[in-house]
């Protein structure tokens, strides 16, 4: 039986330009169809005229030298018989997830991340006009780059112990309506 219930982290949650998270992605898919491919029998060349690829293709893709895409998955897939449709759910969302990463770290690599980086403030200001127009206030201690200085404050508010009038303010503990305070 194949499992794909290995450890692997989510995309697009902050790893997407991480090259190990790419390789990592890729390896996960090029173990789970090995696997599949071993698990039915299958040589690598009678599995590559089964999906009209070149054998050389296949072995690529089961070393994890290219990624496939989506369309590689679904043929190498249709190739083979009685898979259950959650192991294809599984694989083509992580075909789709591995090449939606790789295409989008080409393209910041192709940009260069200090261009991206450049937009930040651009982005911060309508952010921040957004907010005012829709009425709040905006703290812009919590708005501007952080500085040494302010790192160190945020940790130590953080760890709840703020400064006389640091970031966190403690707030008197809720009391329920039908309990008064107790007076002595």
């Amino acid at each position: 039986m194949i499992s794909l219930s290995r450890n692997r982290s989510p995309s697009l949650s902050g790893t997407v330009l991480e090259p190990e998270h790419q390789a990592r992605q890729r390896k996960d898919l090029a173990e789970a169809l090995r696997d599949l491919r071993k698990a039915s029998g299958l040589s690598g060349e009678r599995l590559a005229r089964r999906c009209s690829m070149s054998q050389s293709k296949i072995s690529r893709i089961e070393t994890g030298k290219i990624l496939p895409t989506v369309l590689d998955v679904e043929l190498i897939l249709s190739a083979f018989d009685g898979i259950p449709q959650q192991v294809e759910r599984e694989l083509l969302e992580l075909a789709r997830t591995a090449n939606v990463d790789y295409t989008a770290w080409r393209a910041y690599a192709r940009l260069g991340l200090y261009h991206k980086q450049a937009e930040l403030p651009d982005i911060l200001q309508h952010t921040q006009d957004a907010i005012r127009a829709a009425g709040f206030n905006i703290d812009q201690d919590l708005w501007r780059a952080p500085d040494d200085d302010s790192l160190v404050t945020v940790t130590a508010g953080c760890q709840h112990v703020p400064a006389k009038d640091g970031p966190i303010k403690p707030m008197p503990k809720p009391q329920h309506p039908c309990h008064k305070p107790k007076t002595a």
